[in-house]
């Protein structure tokens, strides 16, 4: 569920009236982050530099490809072991503000980024996590969508009814891989429980029909989206920590080497367990974005406080708070926010756009958490 080694993570209503313009939420600091000029923003933007298919194939994988990752040196002190699915319901809130955005994708855990690439119709995408049986379970769906004209025929693939036929198709392509193993226990993992990969597609039929919420699963154009992306090469799974100095620099790098600005970085609730040491401080001020890349971010700790919207899973105990947060202003509170800072306390900075969803989209000098800079003449 997130990309965070040596903690313990756990683990969408339109706006008709107030939909901020993130767009426009330029950094306090203009050296902050990179500059980025004519820009690389939709696939028919890639296809110009690559070919239809990305056909100049041997170009695009060497720029597309993160040359090294971090080593996970400790095993994540999790709840479960592992974490195959999401249980967050109400993505569909973020919908409005990340529509049609474009640019490079960045995203922890697996299906729900899935929803988020195809909404804002991401040309590429890396998805990172610290426990190497997520990345590849992700490489199983990248698998599945390669094989499956359309939905119904990846959920099949997903049904634990199917299993004796998909662990053969699994072995049929894969069986020969030097990797073929970890395909093998990732398959066994997303099937168990009662939060594998198969429940979790149920519970978007549930999301659906409570929030008319609209995904890959019952939207066609979305679903060939994503699947044409698996059948292009344009979309990677790798391990990585997101405060480890290798995995999300060499992504960042590898998307200033497509010229494509990362728009989208999906930290679901991960912050929550760390208060931003500076391996990752410096990584945000150092992203390869512009001023329309956001972070899509959930929070427990606090949602009782900030809010949270209904039909979330576990009400009780552990609901989630949604929020956005433009990358920019996000750089600042790196930069200059004193060691440690926690994500609960961002979030008191907040600006509620309805239940439980908000957007940060002031810098701390903005918001007053830290007093304003001295004007410069």
């Amino acid at each position: 569920m997130s990309l965070l080694s040596g903690q313990s993570p756990l683990s969408f209503l339109l706006v008709p009236f107030f939909i901020l313009n993130l767009s426009q939420c330029q950094s306090a600091d203009p050296a902050q982050g990179q500059s980025v000029g004519s820009v690389v923003q939709t696939v028919s933007d890639l296809e110009d530099e690559f070919g239809k298919g990305v056909k100049d194939r041997a170009r695009f994988d060497e720029a597309f490809a993160v040359r090294s990752v971090d080593v996970i040196k400790q095993k994540a002190k999790l709840f479960a072991d592992h974490y195959p699915s999401s249980n967050e319901r109400r993505i569909d809130l973020f919908r409005p503000h990340v529509e049609r955005i474009g640019g490079a994708y960045v995203g922890v855990g697996t299906d729900q980024n899935f929803t988020f690439i195809a909404w804002a119709r991401s040309p590429v995408a890396y998805l990172m996590d610290f426990d190497s049986v997520i990345v590849y379970v992700n490489r199983l769906h990248f698998l599945f969508l390669k094989e499956s004209p359309d939905y119904a025929a990846f959920k099949k693939m997903w049904d634990r009814a199917s299993r004796k036929e998909t662990a053969e198709l699994i072995r049929q392509r894969l069986g020969n891989a030097p990797d073929y193993a970890k395909y093998v226990e990732a398959y066994d993992v997303a099937l168990r429980g009662y939060s594998g990969v198969p429940d979790r597609l149920k519970e978007l039929e549930w999301m659906s029909s409570h929030f008319n919420f609209r995904s890959f699963h019952n939207d066609d154009a979305d679903y060939q989206y994503i699947r044409q992306m698996a059948v292009d090469g344009r979309i990677q799974a790798v391990l990585g920590d997101m405060n480890g100095e290798t995995t999300f620099r060499e992504v960042s790098a590898s998307a200033k080497r497509l010229n494509v600005p990362i728009r989208l970085v999906y930290l679901s609730n991960a912050e929550e367990y760390f208060r931003y040491p500076q391996p990752f401080r410096v990584t945000i001020q150092e992203l390869f974005t512009d001023e329309k890349g956001m972070i899509i971010r959930t929070v427990t700790a606090g949602a009782k406080e900030f809010g949270y919207p209904e039909g979330e899973k576990f009400v009780e105990t552990h609901p989630f708070h949604y929020n956005l947060q433009n990358i920019k202003k996000m750089a600042v509170w790196m930069k200059d926010a004193p060691h440690p800072l926690w994500v609960y306390d961002m979030l008191k900075k907040r600006t509620d756009v309805q239940k439980g969803f908000s957007v940060l989209h002031q810098d701390p000098y903005e918001c007053g958490f830290l007093p304003a800079k001295p004007s410069v003449p």
